[in-house]
């Protein structure tokens, strides 16, 4: 059993979404209290008011925001990320990953996993690969590519990838394929999302740049 402020503290800095309208003062407590209610009284194992809940969500706020240490760390990070977009894109999901050509100018960008490989290409390369067709396993046609390239230590740094998710959700975005490389990050869209999508990344890497 715990008490009414440990369960609301732990459903709150459990969620992501939360902690981060917290941190930007979004938040309507009463709206919030009513959503975790049932959550929190399994937590607590007892019946919790909205007051209740809404006075231990106010306390924590409070705390989060005085204390730097529960800030996101990866403010940073997206301060100095370079954002670009690329159209037609195809992705092939192969059995093994072949001998590929030579691209000066294109976009190519092969992945090899444990058991199968991953390659994006560019429309106006996509036929020099030549790859069998017994190989392919599925691949996807005609899709953009939102490309960032970050500083490296965001391969160690979390919370950075789920945050950029979140925005492309909030913008309703379906995102189709995810491939990180050390610094590197390609979100795959629909063509037909494709602005939408640079838009929303945008709006949260842009104002941190300001800053720099």
């Amino acid at each position: 059993m715990k008490k009414i402020t440990d369960a609301v503290t732990n459903i709150i800095q459990t969620d992501p979404r939360i902690l981060d309208a917290l941190n930007m003062g979004i938040i309507n407590y009463k709206a919030l209290a009513r959503l975790i209610k049932p959550e929190v009284e399994e937590l607590a194992a007892k019946p919790a008011s909205i007051e209740a809940i809404a006075i231990a969500a106010q306390r924590l706020t409070t705390k989060i925001t005085t204390n730097k240490s529960t800030q996101p760390s990866y403010s940073h990070i997206l301060a100095k990320t370079q954002i670009q977009l690329r159209d037609d894109v195809h992705v092939f999901y192969l059995k093994e990953l072949p001998q590929l050509p030579t691209i000066d100018r294109g976009f190519l960008v092969a992945i090899k996993g444990i058991d199968s490989a991953t390659i994006l290409v560019d429309d106006n390369h996509f036929h020099k690969l030549r790859i069998p067709e017994h190989e392919v396993v599925s691949d996807k046609r005609k899709l953009s590519a939102i490309i960032l390239q970050s500083p490296p230590e965001i391969s160690e740094t979390p919370g950075v990838i789920a945050h950029l998710l979140r925005a492309l959700a909030g913008a309703q975005v379906n995102v189709v394929e995810i491939i990180s490389s050390y610094d590197t990050t390609y979100f795959l869209v629909e063509q037909t999302d494709s602005l939408r999508a640079l838009e929303a990344l945008r709006f949260i890497i842009r104002p941190l740049q300001t800053r720099i």
